[in-house]
């Protein structure tokens, strides 16, 4: 690939030929070497009957062109296959390099548009890159983990193209990458960021409702719930999870697994995670259906959340209750305004924190902005100050200097 006369069309036509092989070779058995199960209402095929010596030597030209292993010949079918996931890997390793080298396949435009809902790229490039995507699936039926994980990094540099035939295959490439999760090891973090990765891909650029199945979103959604609070591959299934709400997929599952990312929001240790917690948590608030018995139940949680021991899961609470302020419709946000305002008026008082009572005051300003009648909001504070015992002074100056 460092030779300069090399065009980005003939290595993907040279590419082709040597995956297309190298797979078609590779597919014969399966990678744990075990003994195909023989039919033995059929005649034995004739490359299954033990050679002589002088035959092997013979056929091979004088070489003897077997696999050995285990101090046992084994079939030339076999060989075969070991041949053709070299030749695959091969193949597979250099398109990755190819995708990954500026100006060679893709020219770097396209990798910048990755946060755009719709990607433009040439019809020529689509022709081109097409043809591959019908392999890479069949690269999966190798089961040999060199090829799976190289043809994951692949798909994650050519989901997000817009190829028609993801869009034709994509039931077929989550029942395989499900299948992954099943044989994946915990430790192996890379591979479970590739699956991630490759999964919310494939979701975000091409799935809608009808794609998925009930029993696939389920698996899915039960899949990120047994990951979400593994810090090593949280990036990875958050994105996933992203995916999942972006094309707004309805679970049972997906409801129980927003209240861990409702308490991970505010008690988790990292700063990012907590972040990225909040925002998933806000677009399920604002973009899914949910009973008024569940949204208010999500809202008394977050309520008493604003008493929580660390300061910085308070603010990070606050900042989640900005923009719920900002983005509610008037009519909802009428309907919580007054516990809004009872509850942010209490931490304005009792927070000992300096920086939350700023964050507070904030907070406050902008409710009483959105209110549609303000002044209720007032007297409110006057009833509250006699049940909570709130001097008519420490009032009048919170009123005037704060509101």
């Amino acid at each position: 690939m460092k030779n300069p006369t090399l065009t980005g069309d003939q290595l993907l036509v040279f590419l082709y030929s040597i995956i297309e092989r190298g797979i078609g070779m590779s597919l014969k058995t399966k990678i744990n070497d075990e003994k195909v199960a023989r039919d033995y209402g059929a005649r034995v095929d004739a490359e299954f009957i033990p050679k002589s010596k002088e035959q092997l030597m013979s056929d091979s030209h004088g070489i003897q062109m077997q696999w050995i292993k285990a101090h046992q010949h084994v079939t030339n079918k076999k060989t075969q296959e070991v041949c053709g996931r070299v030749l695959a890997n091969f193949g597979l390793q250099c398109l990755k390099k190819g995708l990954k080298q500026k100006g060679l396949i893709l020219s770097g435009d396209e990798h910048e548009q990755r946060t755009h809902s719709t990607i433009q790229i040439k019809q020529e490039l689509k022709d081109r890159l097409d043809p591959f995507v019908k392999l890479l699936l069949k690269s999966f039926k190798t089961y040999y983990n060199p090829i799976v994980v190289t043809t994951l990094h692949i798909l994650m540099h050519v989901i997000h193209l817009g190829l028609p035939s993801f869009k034709l295959l994509l039931k077929k490439f989550l029942n395989k990458i499900l299948g992954l999760f099943g044989q994946a090891s915990n430790t192996d973090t890379e591979f479970l960021n590739s699956l991630f990765k490759c999964t919310g891909e494939l979701i975000r650029t091409y799935s809608v409702y009808a794609d998925l199945s009930e029993t696939q979103v389920k698996t899915l959604v039960l899949i990120i719930k047994a990951n979400v609070t593994s810090y090593s591959s949280q990036s990875s299934v958050f994105y996933c999870l992203r995916a999942i709400l972006h094309r707004k997929f309805l679970c049972a599952d997906l409801y129980d697994l927003m209240e861990t990312i409702e308490e991970m929001m505010v008690s988790n240790v990292s700063k990012t995670t907590r972040s990225a917690c909040a925002n998933i948590f806000v677009q399920f608030i604002l973009e899914y259906p949910l009973e008024s018995k569940r949204l208010e139940q999500h809202i008394n949680h977050m309520l008493k959340n604003l008493t929580y021991f660390d300061a910085d899961g308070r603010m990070q609470l606050l900042d989640v209750f900005m923009v719920l302020i900002e983005r509610f419709p008037p009519q909802l946000l009428d309907t919580y305004t007054e516990l809004f305002f009872f509850a942010l008026f209490l931490r304005l008082v009792n927070d000992d924190i300096s920086k939350c009572r700023d964050k507070v005051q904030v907070v406050l300003r902008k409710l009483v902005s959105k209110a549609s009648q303000p002044k209720q909001l007032i007297e409110t504070v006057f009833k509250m100050g006699q049940q909570e015992n709130i001097s008519s002074e420490k009032k009048e100056s919170l009123l005037a200097g704060k509101l």
